[in-house]
């Protein structure tokens, strides 16, 4: 099958290549403080992921290896040299998928962005959602997803941002706006496709560096998670943003794009 096409891409600056991959039902605006990269001497590309962004018709036959064939073709279409990989959430599943793959484009390394490489708790895996979900009932919410997301997608939004106090009222706003016009059906075929997912093998088959970077406020992920990373070899660095929630890309963009900014220099 075709791989589906990247339809938008925003894009800054000139030099070594910065590729950031959003998460599920967001879209390459939600890194939009990383643009500033560009600044400092980066070539900044962000693309939506097909069924995300304003222009993604609905898809609802997608899973997580339609995504990483995606951002492989467009990588080769662009040739895009070496860049460092990084991936919030979900993104950070599709590249995990994409560089454990034979022939997986060369980088300069990867980051991942308070993201379990299961989502999905079993018996011997607590390290996945911080709700407990086991794959069963990660499946159970797709119904719910698929016939109601507009009621579903504002705690969904309110979820990305710090326990422990209120969202700032823009943040908040941006991304119920921007995750509520996803079709429903769409995220809840990607949401299976998640609760399937299990790229902790990956983890070890990748030949690039990888650092972890996790939001110590993160109501998705708990720090037992990070705590997990630190202790892996294939981990270079398992940072933690103390202040941040799941979305620590703009709760706390300047310290990100500084940790971004080391890691992309470094190669």
């Amino acid at each position: 099958m075709t791989a589906r096409p990247i339809r938008r891409v925003l894009e800054a600056g000139e030099g070594p290549a910065i590729v950031l991959v959003h998460g599920w039902s967001a879209d390459a605006d939600f890194f939009a403080p990383q643009l500033a990269l560009a600044e400092a001497g980066f070539h900044v590309l962000v693309p939506d992921l097909p069924g995300h962004g304003p222009e993604a018709p609905p898809d609802r036959t997608l899973d997580i290896a339609d995504l990483s064939d995606s951002v492989a073709v467009w990588l080769a279409e662009r040739r895009i040299e070496r860049p460092l990989l990084v991936g919030w959430s979900m993104g950070a599943a599709v590249l995990l998928d994409l560089l454990a793959r034979p022939g997986a484009p060369a980088a300069s390394g990867l980051a991942i962005l308070d993201m379990s490489p299961k989502p999905a708790n079993d018996r011997d895996w607590r390290h996945g959602l911080a709700s407990g979900h086991d794959r069963a009932g990660m499946e159970a919410q797709t119904p719910a997803m698929a016939k109601d997301w507009s009621r579903l997608a504002p705690p969904i939004a309110r979820a990305l941002f710090a326990a422990g106090r209120e969202p700032d009222p823009a943040l908040l706003a941006f991304a119920e706006r921007r995750m509520m016009t996803r079709d429903g059906p769409t995220m809840a075929k990607l949401w299976r496709s998640l609760a399937a997912f299990d790229g902790r093998g990956a983890l070890d088959r990748i030949a690039c560096p990888i650092t972890t970077v996790g939001g110590g406020r993160s109501r998705v992920y708990g720090r037992a998670l990070d705590d997990w990373y630190a202790g892996r070899p294939a981990i270079a660095r398992a940072l933690v943003l103390e202040e941040a929630g799941h979305a620590l890309q703009l709760e706390a963009p300047t310290r990100l794009n500084e940790i971004i900014a080391t890691r992309r220099a470094e190669r």
